[in-house]
């Protein structure tokens, strides 16, 4: 049963019990322990598109571009994964979907919708002499289930009617954020829905980036974006693009910082790249995105995670989600 809990989510915060937490801070965390929901919800994901690319050469031709194993996707059936520039810093991140139809072996990529136009002109750049027919956005829709025992199949499919055309897979990036629904009509019982800001929330409690807001354009490495910890690379695969760097740092370097979610109070206004200072001054950190419910990613640097932080004079609490593994460095 997903109960919606920061203390739930993280190990980290649990051991956040620390003096410095200040009244106000520590009053207003506590607040946010409790489920807000009875019961399951879907949510309609109007920022996510979905392309379409089939023929015979569809695996092959995506294995060369992004970073996790396509190959493996029939077995799989739905898998995470990047687009990096020859510098190996992250394009775009989508998920993508296996429909195998008679002879026409079909991809599903779900991406950002104001990301599909660059998304299709690099891919249709690639393409050459390969097999591969590249489809436009489809009518597809993507939604997420949420709430109490959303993990739970049989409870998922009770939220919409037996007529409905959809595809259920469990979200590749980490099990806590449920099953992605794609649908081309998918009907729904009037009270199954809820806003989509009710999902954005849950995968910032969960430390789940996604789209350019939250890995803005060329400018921010995989790994320290967690791209590991979501499933999302494949280090045994062959050559694709930006792999060096980003197969180097694995093999050789320590991974210093990690975009970690952060609480703090609600309604303050954080801006993209704000500092985050530790108590004697020292950067610890940058704000990525935030929300006005005291929600947010920073990019943090991993040694300074048992100091007290500040940005623009207000304490956050930046912790470790609970689905991560022990060793933050690797």
């Amino acid at each position: 049963m997903i109960t919606f809990s920061f203390v739930n989510y993280s190990k980290h915060f649990v051991a956040c019990q620390r003096s410095f937490l200040i009244g106000g801070l520590r009053s207003f965390l506590s607040s946010k322990t409790k489920c807000n929901f009875d019961k399951p919800f879907l949510v309609k994901l109007q920022h996510r598109s979905v392309l379409k690319l089939s023929g015979k050469d569809s695996l092959d031709f995506l294995q060369g571009l992004v970073t996790n194993d396509v190959l493996q996707l029939p077995s799989q059936q739905c898998m995470y994964s990047m687009m990096l520039d020859t510098r190996g810093r992250i394009m775009h991140d989508f998920i993508m979907y296996w429909l195998p139809h008679d002879s026409d072996l079909q991809v599903l990529l779900e991406c950002e919708q104001e990301s599909k136009d660059t998304i299709l002109k690099t891919l249709k750049m690639y393409k050459l002499r390969k097999k591969v027919k590249i489809a436009g956005e489809c009518e597809s829709s993507v939604w997420q289930a949420l709430g109490p025992n959303a993990l739970d199949f049989d409870t998922v499919n009770s939220l919409f009617t037996a007529k409905s055309k959809s595809l259920l897979f469990k979200d590749p990036r980490t099990p806590l954020l449920g099953w992605r629904i794609i649908s081309e009509q998918l009907e729904v019982f009037d009270d199954s829905t809820k806003p989509l800001e009710n999902y954005h929330a849950h995968r910032l409690k969960l430390g789940v980036p996604e789209g350019a807001n939250d890995l803005p354009t060329g400018k921010c490495s995989p790994l320290e974006n967690n791209i590991d910890r979501m499933n999302g690379i494949s280090f045994s695969k062959g050559c694709y693009l930006g792999q060096e760097l980003t197969a180097r740092t694995y093999h050789t370097g320590v991974i210093r910082k990690r975009l970690m979610p952060f609480m703090t109070e609600t309604g303050l206004t954080l801006q993209y790249n704000d500092r985050i200072k530790s108590s004697d001054g020292k950067v610890t950190g940058k704000i990525r995105s935030s929300n006005s419910k005291g929600q947010g990613l920073a990019l943090m640097k991993l040694e300074s995670l048992q100091m007290k932080h500040f940005c623009s004079d207000n304490e956050i609490l930046p912790y470790q989600p609970e689905w991560w593994p022990e060793n933050l460095e690797h």
